[in-house]
């Protein structure tokens, strides 16, 4: 796993200037509190690993971060872990989004089957949020991250365990 020191990671553009917006109207963003949930970001690139831990930290979760699809299998087959989602790139080398999450929905057991996984990516042409139901994801989110979907999909599908 990728361990972040906190004084590193960075902050999403977007949501800096959301922010700044906010205070010139005198606006205070309340960040909805997701700590119950342990959440985990595949990517290949560390920068984006470090966006998605930033943000999704700004609502409390525990995120961990791997580099690599093959990463992510093994955890969830060692299931050390007990994750409430899985948040996943589509283009990476070796094993892509999509193989990814065949491969941990082949593992055969019931939380393999039945976590959440969200396709986190820049590829965002035509018919790519078909492609990613079609093949076990639940839902999708485009990169950059638009922080109102963002909530949206943590609502429906990152739920408390039990």
């Amino acid at each position: 796993m990728v361990d972040f020191p906190k004084t590193e990671v960075l902050e999403n553009p977007q949501l800096i200037k959301k922010k700044e917006k906010d205070m010139e109207q005198g606006k205070k963003h309340a960040w909805p509190d997701f700590s119950y949930a342990k959440v985990l970001v595949v990517d290949d690139m560390k920068i984006n690993l470090e966006v998605a831990a930033a943000i999704l930290g700004k609502y409390k979760m525990q995120v961990d971060c791997v580099l690599s699809g093959k990463e992510a299998v093994n955890l969830i087959q060692q299931k050390k872990t007990v994750y409430n989602a899985i948040f996943i790139d589509y283009m990476m080398p070796e094993m892509d989004g999509i193989e990814t999450a065949a491969s941990i929905r082949n593992l055969g057991t019931e939380y393999a089957q039945k976590i959440p996984i969200i396709a986190l990516t820049a590829y965002a042409i035509e018919g790519a949020e078909y492609k990613f139901y079609v093949n076990g994801f639940q839902d999708y989110l485009s990169k950059p991250i638009n922080i109102m979907q963002l909530v949206s999909v943590i609502r429906k599908w990152v739920a408390p365990i039990g």
